[in-house]
């Protein structure tokens, strides 16, 4: 039984507080409903708002042709600083860029060329032993050999015969020497078949180039010697390999440094224009972007300006100020209220719809319930007494029957109301003791008249 009776004070709470709750949740509706209202008065706002700000940028970008010698002083110190700053950070993001392309060169380097894959304790070399003779110029005829090794197209035979080998990188696994009159050729690999197959395309290369040298230094012959394939270990591929990884690793250390180095500057840098900029350095900006800072922020001020004042005027005021706002608690509405150009009341359509009200629920009489004694509300109210009793339909009215018996007994007895209200001057608390009033004797309330 507690808990029964706890849930009926709990509704009588909710219904109490019915229209309070309704006329918050519409504040929205009814702040928009202003600046639609008002909107030549916001347009004015931020056309005032704007100019004024415009004009005080104005001045601001204006003071960097008038600094004096002290301020003038500050401006370039700080301007010299920032510029140190600058040179620090391009020098950093630099020295980032090249030192991130030699990274990516080595480390592709490492991971494809012939010469990393190499184990030095277990190498397949493959070697090849060639005589020159009958030449007139022997060296000269053993330095063009050498030059084609070094420099000349056998790269196009590695590439014709070997294309799914690493044929880019080849030429460092193939090394050469002479002694006298012999060509010594030796390839080092980690695969012995593929370590014959280079050296095959070698001499292939060789052989086709001859005709070429004996244009230069006449005929001459090339006699191939004897072919070795054996097992080797040699210490200096380690060593170079262990210097590529090095240097590898080298680069990625620097790498760390240059970008804490470009972290540091940025950080100075701002730090130091957050507690060094002098007052006068925003002036320093280009005066047409300075200005137009200042009146687009003048534009925005004009416009949150007047939104913060309807704002305000709904959370500080509990007065009903319009016929709309109250539409937008969900109260009926009838517009009996309302002026044309030449100050007539424009009763009619409201009444039309109490016609109809009163036909639906075949009733004789209404009470019309005055909060406000204003001339006009009572003027309105004569109004609709006089046109609805013309249809045979006797209106009663009085004013406050919270407060007044007679007004009370009055509502009461024609059992259908119709709350009368002007606006700016009721409030919403004023309306919802009306109703509950109502409720209390079950009196059905029609809805509100609303004066302006």
């Amino acid at each position: 039984m507690q808990g029964r009776g706890s849930f009926k004070e709990k509704k009588k709470e909710w219904e109490r507080r019915g229209i309070e709750m309704k006329q918050k949740n519409y504040y929205f509706k009814c702040i928009a409903d202003d600046c639609i209202h008002y909107w030549k008065i916001i347009a004015l706002s931020a056309a005032v708002c704007a100019m004024i700000l415009g004009i005080l940028g104005y001045g601001r970008a204006d003071r960097v042709n008038h600094l004096t010698e002290r301020e003038q002083e500050a401006a370039d110190a700080y301007k010299e600083q920032l510029a140190a700053y600058d040179k620090q950070i391009e020098e950093a993001q630099g020295n980032i860029e090249i030192t991130l392309g030699e990274i990516e060169n080595l480390q592709k380097y490492i991971d494809e060329a012939l010469y990393m894959k190499l184990d030095a304790l277990n190498l397949q070399a493959a070697t090849a032993q060639y005589a020159v003779t009958g030449a007139a110029d022997t060296g000269g005829v053993l330095n063009s050999m050498v030059n084609y090794l070094a420099y000349g197209n056998i790269q196009e035979y590695f590439e014709a015969e070997l294309g799914g080998l690493e044929t880019e990188y080849i030429r460092e696994i193939l090394s050469w020497s002479v002694n006298g009159n012999i060509l010594n050729i030796t390839v080092l690999h980690y695969d012995k078949e593929q370590g014959k197959k280079i050296l095959e395309t070698v001499q292939k290369g060789i052989s086709a180039h001859v005709p070429e040298i004996e244009k230069i230094y006449g005929e001459f012959s090339l006699q191939q010697l004897k072919s070795t394939f054996y097992r080797k270990a040699d210490n200096d591929v380690t060593n170079v390999q262990n210097g590529k990884l090095d240097a590898l690793k080298n680069y990625n250390i620097a790498l760390a440094d240059y970008k804490g180095r470009l972290a540091s500057n940025k950080s100075s840098k701002a730090e130091y224009m957050e507690n060094n900029q002098p007052e006068v350095m925003e002036a320093s900006a280009p005066g047409k972007i300075l200005v137009v800072k200042y009146v687009a922020f003048g534009i925005i001020a004009g416009f949150v300006i007047p939104l913060a004042a309807f704002t305000l005027r709904y959370l500080l005021s509990d007065r009903i100020r319009s016929e709309k706002e109250l539409i937008h608690t969900d109260m009926p509405v009838f517009s009996c209220g309302s002026r044309n150009e030449d100050g007539i009341s424009g009763t009619v359509p409201g009444i039309m719809e109490l016609k109809l009200l009163a036909k639906k629920h075949h009733a004789e009489s209404i009470y019309l319930n005055l909060l406000s004694e204003n001339e006009a509300v009572i003027k309105t109210a004569d109004e609709v007494a006089k046109a609805l009793e013309g249809e045979g339909i006797f209106v009663a009215s009085g004013t406050a029957s919270i407060k007044n018996d007679a007004s009370l007994e009055s509502m009461v007895k024609n059992k259908y109301t119709v709350m009368v209200v002007k606006a700016g001057e009721n409030t919403y608390p004023q309306l919802a003791g009306q109703l509950r009033i109502c409720r209390k004797f079950g009196i059905s309330v029609w809805g509100c008249i609303v004066i302006g």
